[in-house]
C-alpha cells in the first residue's frame, strides 16, 4: 500500500518534490499521510541529516537534496518514474539500488 502511494505521488506533478517549497494544503495533506511515512520508515535512517547519515552521499530530507541526489544520480526527477532511483527503490526492481 505504502509504495503505491509513493508511486501516485511521483505520477503526481512535484507532490514527491516539493518536499520544502510552499505546497497546496491537499498536496502537503498528501504528502504528510502517504510519503512521509515510507522516507521515514524506509529511508531516514540511512539518507537523513538528522541522523547525520548519508549512505551513498544521498540525503531526503529535504526537496534540493532529492533532487540533487547522491552518488547514483538524482533520487527524484519530476515527472519522470523511470528515472525517479527513489521510486525504483522502494519497488525494489533493481538490486543496484539495494536498501
Amino acid at each position: 500500500m505504502q509504495e503505491m502511494a509513493m508511486k501516485d505521488a511521483a505520477m503526481k506533478p512535484g507532490v514527491v518534490a516539493k518536499v520544502e517549497e510552499k505546497m497546496d494544503p491537499a498536496g502537503l495533506d498528501f504528502f504528510e499521510k502517504n510519503v512521509r511515512p515510507i522516507l521515514t520508515e524506509r529511508c531516514y535512517k540511512c539518507h537523513s541529516a538528522a541522523e547525520s547519515t548519508s549512505k551513498g552521499g544521498l540525503l531526503l530530507d529535504s526537496r534540493a537534496a532529492m533532487l540533487e541526489g547522491g552518488d547514483q544520480g538524482p533520487a527524484v526527477v519530476p515527472n519522470n518514474l523511470k528515472k525517479s532511483l527513489m521510486i525504483l527503490s522502494v519497488h525494489q526492481t533493481d538490486p543496484e539500488l539495494s536498501m
